[in-house]
């Protein structure tokens, strides 16, 4: 519940997760925080996190989900 920020690539290339949810205390999703996650299929993000437009560059099968 501390982390309200996920930041510039921080899991860039992460070829092994598949699903992440992300806590409610995440307000923000920086710039390139989950690209080229390959097999990244579903994120769940809290309404009202921002979501830096290219958060998921290269991740082509990525569904987000808002909750």
């Amino acid at each position: 519940d501390s982390v309200t920020k996920i930041g510039y690539s921080a899991f860039r290339g992460c070829s092994s997760l598949t699903s992440i949810s992300i806590p409610k205390s995440v307000t923000w999703l920086g710039d390139g925080a989950f690209s080229g996650c390959s097999s990244l299929t579903e994120v769940r993000i809290p309404e009202g996190c921002y979501v830096h437009g290219s958060a998921f560059w290269n991740s082509p099968n990525v569904q987000i989900i808002r909750y």
